[in-house]
């Protein structure tokens, strides 16, 4: 397992929406999709995950620090193709990889 480095916000938000960290460990590790947020410079994971008995779509968004992850932020997101297209379209995120199915 990766370390963490949570921002405060990162850390609230955890904490406010319930989220495990194994979920975040499991988005990292396997995302489905990946992006570079070209405003923010920060990468961009998603992955569905089991969530309060349904599966959604997790984003994570960070960088990483030598051996370690450093987690902006974190946050379900049931329209996350919307987000992802809307994003996508405008030039704000760059799709930088994908998992081979």
């Amino acid at each position: 397992m990766v370390d963490l480095i949570l921002s405060r916000h990162a850390s609230e938000k955890i904490k406010l929406r319930r989220l495990r960290m194994e979920l975040i460990n499991q988005v990292l590790n396997s995302p489905e999709h990946i992006y570079f947020d070209v405003v923010t410079r920060l990468y961009v994971a998603i992955r569905k995950v089991e969530f309060h008995d349904e599966k959604i779509p997790l984003v994570v968004i960070y960088r990483t620090e030598d051996d370690s992850y450093y987690i902006a932020t974190v946050y379900p997101c049931k329209e996350f193709k919307e987000e992802v297209d809307r994003k996508v379209k405008k030039g704000r995120w760059i799709k930088v990889g994908v998992r081979e199915k």
